[in-house]
């Protein structure tokens, strides 16, 4: 492998794991795990949408249905009662407290 292919190794794993998980870490920061989540399972419809859009490949019907079945969940989930344990427990803690 030339030094075109460790370049483009080094930047995948730069770009899609460390700025990935520098991401998540810093989201985390702002939002409960349990919301976090649900967004993460995003990766999965934008990875779709890139490799389209820069890859050109072809959007298939099994690639629509399953973006579709994402994006179902995610909104199903929002609407829930949906709760972490941590909030709850930490809910629990405020109330001890009071």
């Amino acid at each position: 492998m030339g030094l075109s292919g460790w370049a483009a190794t080094v930047a995948s794993a730069l770009i899609s794991t460390v700025f990935g998980l520098v991401c998540l870490f810093a989201g985390l920061k702002r939002i409960d795990t349990g919301n976090a989540a649900m967004i993460s399972t995003f990766e999965v419809i934008v990875s779709i949408a890139l490799a389209v859009i820069i890859l050109k490949e072809a959007l298939t019907w099994p690639k629509i249905i399953g973006a579709a079945l994402i994006m179902f969940v995610v909104v199903f989930l929002a609407r829930s009662k949906y709760k972490t344990a941590q909030v709850d427990c930490f809910k629990k803690d405020l109330q001890g407290r009071a």
